[in-house]
């Protein structure tokens, strides 16, 4: 007898369904993260407002080109180093693009073995989309995007 035989009918249904149905759900996903990055892809400028230790994660997440930071992590003052304010936090302002770029280097970071490295990446991903999915891109002119905020806090007390 093989395998094949050792699974009734139905058992062989039930898990061809389940097959479909992640295979559905994955699909979403990738629509969906899409969907996001093509709305981010439509922003002129976007702030993030994160410490510095965590922007320097994002900074070594950057693929390289030549041996240089690529993009955004490139160039001089204020774009490559910005200063901390009084918190600790940097204030980095991002065109579209480099927000499209943000969303998938995180996202895929997000998907490391490593668990400080996916925590990281998907506290950042998940602030990001979170700005992103508010965008609609047929009301012109628009609001301003607020900012990225990755400072999570605990309430004043009551």
């Amino acid at each position: 007898m093989n395998l094949f035989e050792r699974f009734s009918k139905v058992e062989r249904e039930a898990a061809r369904a389940v097959r479909a149905e992640h295979k559905k759900k994955e699909r979403e996903a990738r629509d969906e993260r899409q969907e996001r990055l093509d709305k981010a892809a439509g922003v002129a400028s976007v702030e993030v407002v994160c410490h510095a230790d965590t922007w320097d994660f994002v900074r070594t997440k950057a693929p390289r080109f030549e041996g240089r930071p690529f993009s955004f992590f490139s160039g001089t003052g204020d774009r490559l180093d910005p200063e901390p304010d009084a918190d600790g936090l940097v204030h980095i302002t991002l065109s579209g693009p480099n927000l499209v770029k943000l969303l998938d280097w995180m996202w895929s970071a997000s998907q490391s073995t490593d668990p400080v490295e996916r925590a990281l990446a998907k506290r950042i991903y998940n602030g990001a989309a979170a700005v992103v999915d508010t965008v609609d891109p047929s009301v012109q002119p628009g609001l301003a995007l607020p900012p990225i905020v990755i400072d999570d806090r605990v309430p004043p007390p009551a």
